[in-house]
């Protein structure tokens, strides 16, 4: 009889501690949702962009958007994946410094094939100046959302 209640009891108790495949397949699931959640993100959203800045010089040179702009204009570059063939040429970007919450608008003149990843922006000299001094060269913590 006592065999009987101890097998009984770990039949019961077995389930408790033993990993449940769905519990773990759960989990799994909610791991793949926050990665999909962020590719949606990416994806559906492109007007958000998260990144660093960098800044260059305009010089009077017409950028990818075929416009020519002076230094002190508030110019951006985008990465070429954010460039998508000039679509957002001439269109008002929000530069947002994630630290101070510092927003600057910006107007999308041109491509930065040399950017650091997605989200990174290169800026004019002016723009960049309003969020990190030039021998900082750049600043992280970028946030850009077109208009």
């Amino acid at each position: 009889m006592m065999m009987l209640a101890f097998v009984a009891i770990l039949f019961f108790a077995l389930p408790i501690v033993t990993p449940h495949p769905h519990l773990h397949h759960h989990q799994q699931q909610h791991s793949r949702h926050g990665e999909h959640k962020h590719i949606y993100h990416h994806e559906h959203h492109k007007h958000k962009n998260y990144g660093s800045a960098t800044f260059y010089y305009q010089e009077g040179a017409a950028g990818a958007c075929g416009t020519i702009h002076d230094d002190g204009e508030h110019i951006v570059a985008l990465d070429s994946d954010a460039y998508e063939g000039g679509a957002h040429c001439g269109k008002t970007i929000l530069i947002t410094d994630m630290k101070t919450g510092k927003t600057v608008p910006g107007v999308i003149a041109d491509m930065c094939p040399g950017c650091d990843g997605p989200g990174s922006i290169d800026l004019s000299k002016s723009l960049f100046d309003n969020f990190a001094k030039a021998w900082d060269g750049t600043f992280p913590g970028m946030l850009g959302i077109l208009n």
